[in-house]
Order: structure tokens, then C-alpha cells, then sequence
């Protein structure tokens, strides 16, 4: 299936960054060590992709694999700290936003294998949690590319599951491996290097 040859990519392209982000520890300890991890994390979300584990059909035939949101609830839980971090959150609003991560990752997995009136309960119910880490990203202290950055290619995540088979089906499994490794490049790998190239933590 053509999902296989986008899985292997991401595989080969998050072992590339995990590496690079080694590299630039040099140049910036915390957020590289970071961004590694989340590299990491999103190689092992592929690995598991790729080798069929965790995997539900739809009644279109489609396959929706459902384990992908289980490993963001690990790796975007690491990029809301990397950004509450930068944007000089206290340690309470920092817990509030990744608990409020994993309630939109856990809810979306949810969504990704229930059927009817649940899958969309489950949908709105995680809507509204990235809706509040939103709200709260812009509360205090603030920095503008981070703020504009997240509301923009984070929303076009739950677009995707909407397209999905998971979603109304408009998109099949292949298409949505493609814009999912899109979204994961670019909010991963694109923001992890920016962050690490131009933000500095003491």
C-alpha cells in the first residue's frame, strides 16, 4: 500500500532529524534536547504504523491508524513544554496546557475508533481542549511567532481527521499519511530547528 512508502519516509526522515538535533545540542543544549526526543518519539509512531500494529478498518475499507495520536499525546506534550518554556509560562499553567495536550490526543484517538454520535462527541470534546491551550497560550506573557506558528498548523491537524477515514472519509489512508507527514515535518522538524536556531533559555 502506498501508506507503506510514507511510513518508511517518515521513518528515514525523523532518524535524520533525531540526528541533526543531536548535532545542534552544541548550539543550544535545551531545545535541541527536546526536539530530539520528539523525533525520536515520532520514528518509534511511524515504526508502529508502518509494521500494521494498532490499526482499525473502516466500513469504507480504509484503514485508520488510530496509534498515531497516542504518540502525540508523548511528542506534542514535548513541543507544548518547548513552548510554554520559551514563552516563560509558569510551572502551573505549563502542567494545565500538556494535560490539556493529552486530553486532545487521548480524545482524538477515541474519535479515531468509535463510530456515530460518540466519534463526534469525542471530536468536539477534543476541539475544545486545543481551543483552551489556545486561549491560554495567549494569556501573560506571549511571544507572537509561537502564538501564530501553533493556531495555524496545529488547527490543520483535526481538519485532516476530518478528511480522514477516521473523519467523513473524504481523503483515503494514503492521502492522509501524506498531509499527516506534512504537518508532522513541519511542526516538528521546521519549528524545532527555528526554535533551536533563534530562542535561547537560561
Amino acid at each position: 500500500m502506498l501508506e507503506m512508502i510514507i511510513f518508511i519516509v517518515g521513518i528515514a526522515i525523523f532518524s535524520g532529524s533525531s540526528f541533526m538535533f543531536l548535532i545542534l545540542k552544541n548550539r543550544n543544549q535545551r531545545m535541541a534536547t527536546i526536539n530530539t526526543i520528539v523525533s525520536f518519539v515520532t520514528v518509534a509512531s511511524y515504526m508502529l504504523m508502518f509494521d500494521g500494529s494498532g490499526t482499525l478498518m473502516v466500513p469504507s475499507g480504509e484503514l485508520v491508524y488510530w496509534t498515531r495520536w497516542i504518540f502525540y499525546a508523548g511528542s506534542c506534550s514535548l513541543l507544548m513544554l518547548e513552548i510554554s518554556t520559551l514563552m516563560g509560562k509558569d510551572k502551573w499553567m505549563t502542567v494545565e496546557i500538556i494535560a490539556s495536550n493529552i486530553i486532545v490526543m487521548l480524545t482524538g484517538a477515541l474519535a479515531s475508533i468509535t463510530e456515530a454520535a460518540s466519534k463526534w462527541m469525542f471530536f468536539v470534546f477534543s476541539s475544545i481542549a486545543f481551543g483552551y491551550i489556545l486561549y491560554r497560550l495567549r494569556e501573560g506573557k506571549t511571544d507572537k511567532f509561537l502564538v501564530t506558528f501553533t493556531t495555524i498548523f496545529w488547527s490543520m491537524f483535526p481538519v485532516a481527521w476530518i478528511l480522514s477515514p477516521a473523519g467523513f472519509g473524504i481523503l483515503n489512508a494514503a492521502w492522509t499519511a501524506l498531509g499527516y507527514l506534512v504537518l508532522d515535518v513541519i511542526t516538528k522538524i521546521y519549528f524545532g530547528y527555528h526554535t533551536t536556531m533563534h530562542y535561547q533559555v537560561e
